[in-house]
């Protein structure tokens, strides 16, 4: 008896440390076209464990807060499903690709990401996942690219932000990142040897914060990577947006993008309205807002809307195009 009590023991000792290190092993630092700490096992970030912590797995809190999960059974994703995300950086992507962590995974579907890849091997990887006979949800930051095929039932999705405040969040991001990954992104400024100036002296500057390529960085995403002159970029941009995007949501509207996503990818989305209200009333969202961002001032904000006509012409059409969406779905 004793000794079956020393060996129950220790096996869960054992088990404490697998798990510690489990959880330590989890955060994976992936780089884009910026520097990105991001915790993939699970979007709840650094949590003080004597609040408890989240498991997406078994959907419950181990600590002094226990939530039953709403939705303990989801009909699976048809096999064919497969929703590729691509979404500029700092557009709210980290929150939707936790709903699918949480929601999507419910329905089957298997959550991949492409942001440690170079364009080669991300075109590649898609490649793989589309020849795969499982439901999909990939989670990207390239620019739209074709990759449908006959054999799946490919459907984009994307988001869009007001261009001035992506691009000071973005900045103050690169240099100061946010709380899921304390001291790394200090590091890493410090190695790349970035800047400490204010977005606002960056601008007065004229540096590589408001350099030409960023003046138009949203519609560049959209356009189909052969075209060249920015209004023929522009007018493609637009077509893709209306025919080739199931939706393409506008951040300042991220409720209503849950909900039209709800309505037209029950399969995957079913229960992600619910799940994200309660996420977003929660200390771990708060976690993943960028850290020391500041402006800009008036002056700089009238001196890039100049620059950036095109782009929030083009952003004004997107968000006029997800206005007229809603209303098709009944959605307020």
């Amino acid at each position: 008896m004793g000794l079956q009590k020393g060996i129950s023991v220790g096996l869960k000792q054992v088990g404490g440390a697998l798990l510690l290190i489990g959880t330590l092993c989890s955060i994976q630092f992936w780089t884009s076209d910026y520097s990105v700490a991001y915790l993939r096992r699970t979007p709840f970030y650094s949590r003080d464990l004597r609040e408890g912590s989240y498991h997406p797995r078994t959907e419950s809190y181990v600590g002094p807060v226990e939530v039953e999960s709403p939705y303990p059974s989801l009909p699976r994703s048809s096999d064919d499903r497969f929703v590729i995300f691509n979404v500029l950086p700092k557009s709210g992507s980290r929150t939707l690709n936790s709903l699918a962590l949480n929601v999507a995974t419910r329905h089957g579907v298997n959550i991949e990401n492409t942001m440690a890849l170079t364009d080669k091997n991300r075109f590649q990887k898609m490649t793989n996942l589309l020849g795969r006979g499982n439901p999909t949800f990939v989670y990207s930051h390239m620019s739209f690219q074709d990759v449908r095929t006959d054999r799946r039932n490919v459907v984009y999705i994307s988001i869009v932000r007001d261009p001035i405040e992506r691009l000071v969040s973005l900045y103050y991001y690169k240099r100061y990142g946010d709380s899921t990954a304390p001291g790394y992104f200090r590091a890493k400024m410090d190695k790349l040897n970035l800047s400490r100036d204010s977005f606002d002296e960056c601008a007065r500057k004229n540096g590589d914060c408001v350099s030409s390529a960023l003046m138009t960085k949203t519609i560049q995403h959209f356009c189909d990577g052969g075209t060249k002159s920015v209004k023929r970029c522009i007018s493609n941009a637009r077509e893709n947006v209306r025919n080739e995007y199931l939706v393409v949501g506008v951040m300042d509207d991220y409720l209503g993008f849950i909900k039209v996503l709800e309505k037209l990818l029950p399969d995957v989305f079913r229960g992600a309205e619910e799940f994200y209200k309660d996420f977003v009333t929660q200390s771990y969202f708060s976690v993943m807002k960028t850290k020391n961002k500041t402006g800009p001032s008036e002056e700089v904000m009238r001196m890039l809307r100049k620059r950036m006509v095109k782009e929030y012409e083009f952003y004004d059409y997107v968000k006029t195009e997800f206005e007229i969406l809603k209303r098709k779905l009944g959605i307020v």
